[in-house]
């Protein structure tokens, strides 16, 4: 059976985060406008589709939880999962990470960091597509095949910069 899955490279964010840390890097004011872009792209995108049964995977980063945060705020209590295995994941690992059993079968939205998302799109569908912050892909996917294709895409406009 196939299943619909999005994935999101996390918004622009700031160059550093106060504690020197990567991992909380926050939003740059250039990169919530583009996850509120990723929101109207979103909207448009699910028409008819019932959002209450998607997973959001996310990175803990705080520029990931805050895309999430920002591109889902017009769902009604969108089922937001944190997962560590993101950071800095490999395609491999992102595999692990969507194939985890709790989340087999069910429509996925990914968001997360390169070059992690570009090699998954890579391996997913056979294609380069480059994957610049605020950048979307819609596939359909089968879990355990490992092949996907391309539905849609969303790349910022420059409206957003």
């Amino acid at each position: 059976m196939r299943s619909p899955l999005i994935l999101i490279r996390h918004a622009r964010a700031e160059a550093v985060a106060s504690t020197g840390h990567d991992i909380d890097r926050p939003l740059s004011s250039h990169g919530q406008r583009q996850a509120e872009a990723i929101a109207g792209w979103l909207n448009q995108c699910m028409n008819d589709r019932h959002y209450q049964d998607w997973i959001v995977l996310h990175s803990p980063s705080v520029r990931t939880t805050q895309t999430a945060q920002l591109a889902l705020s017009d769902w009604t209590q969108p089922k937001f999962r944190p997962e560590e295995r993101i950071w800095n994941a490999n395609a491999n690992e992102l595999l692990q990470v969507l194939d985890h059993a709790e989340y087999r079968g069910l429509p996925q939205i990914l968001i997360g960091h390169n070059p992690g998302l570009e090699q998954l799109a890579y391996y997913l569908t056979g294609q380069l597509l480059p994957m610049g912050t605020g950048s979307a892909l819609q596939l359909e996917w089968q879990p355990g095949k490992e092949m996907a294709d391309v539905t849609d895409r969303f790349q910022p406009s420059i409206d957003c910069m």
